[in-house]
């Protein structure tokens, strides 16, 4: 039996490896024991380990560097597009903040041509006190109250073209201006219109003869009466029914003393039988300007006013702009 060698036997061995070189043919020997390949082995084997650890670490933390780096870009490309749409923001508030005021004094506006139409309403309405109506059908003169004013005499026939001819006449003319599309305009437009167009009563008093035909007072035949009259006291004062300019101011045997107010290039309002006028030819007056006082001037039986609306030189029913002042003022309580 061979005899088992010890562990410091086998330490201790040696071992030779031969080195040949392939250039010059030298031989050279190198001599290591067990113990040097064991530490050399050893030594290796930790180096490799801690190699190995190090350059997990660093992959770790370039792993790390490289997640952090790119949550970097992401929140700054997050804080770029915040800052982005802050601005946008801010751009849009003062836009906002720029309609909201320009908003406010549109509306200051608009509420002050409301207000500027109420009043225009309101001193419509505040000269339309008038009571009876207007006779439709040829009626009788009446024996009591005063009349009087322009008429033509007529026949069945001609009177029933009258009145076809002045059957529009029942209602105010349309207002079929073209008004701008802002409602500021419109409003604006509509004030100056109401302001311009003669609405109300002359006067505050009862209707005693209506526009149409009627029985002539003078003559007991039918005739066509060009306006309607009011009852009144001699020295009452008579009112514009509208703004405009006084045109004409004269007296003849007809309508007595008279006013003629231009209030548009087509609408103009005759005022008659005065006792006494207040104004001159060229002035301009306001819905309210007392006009003169009434009386019985004229061909007349006795006193009252003869109020007339002309548009384009033919007379209308003023009931109609009377009934219009009422419908106005009932539309703007209602609304």
């Amino acid at each position: 039996m061979h005899p088992v060698p010890s562990t410091t036997s086998m330490f201790k061995r040696t071992f030779c490896l031969w080195l040949v070189s392939s250039q010059d043919g030298k031989v050279r020997k190198l001599k290591f024991t067990m113990r040097s390949v064991l530490w050399g082995l050893l030594f290796v084997t930790i180096f490799v380990g801690a190699l190995t650890a190090v350059l997990g670490d660093y992959g770790r933390a370039q792993m790390l560097r490289a997640k952090h780096f790119v949550s970097l870009q992401v929140a700054r490309q997050e804080r770029d597009r915040l800052t982005s749409e802050n601005e946008e923001l801010k751009d849009a508030l003062g836009e906002i903040e720029s309609e909201k005021n320009t908003s406010l004094i549109y509306k200051k506006k608009i509420d002050k041509k409301l207000d500027e139409l109420q009043q225009v309403l309101d001193g419509a309405l505040a000269l339309s006190g008038v009571t009876g109506n207007e006779s439709k059908k040829v009626s009788r003169a009446p024996s009591d109250d005063s009349v009087g004013g322009f008429e033509s005499e007529c026949n069945t026939d001609d009177c029933d073209s009258e009145v076809e001819d002045y059957r529009a006449s029942l209602d105010p003319i349309s207002f079929e201006a073209e008004y701008s599309e802002k409602v500021l305009d419109r409003i604006t437009h509509l004030v100056e219109l109401l302001d311009r167009f003669p609405l109300g009563s002359p006067i505050t008093g009862k209707v005693t003869s209506g526009f149409g035909v009627r029985r002539s007072p003078f003559t007991r035949k039918p005739a066509f009466h060009k306006g309607i009259d009011f009852d009144l006291n001699t020295g009452d004062p008579i009112f514009a029914t509208g703004s405009g300019k006084v045109i004409e101011v004269d007296r003849d045997g007809t309508y007595g003393l008279y006013v003629d107010v231009k209030h548009t290039p087509h609408v103009v309002t005759r005022y008659a039988h005065l006792s006494k006028i207040k104004v001159k030819v060229g002035q301009s007056v306001s819905r309210g300007t007392i006009l003169g006082s009434g009386g019985s001037t004229g061909r007349s039986t006795g006193p009252h006013l003869h109020y007339e609306i002309r548009i384009n030189g033919k007379p209308r029913n003023p009931a109609a702009f009377l009934r219009l002042a009422e419908r106005l003022k009932s539309a703007a309580m209602a609304a």
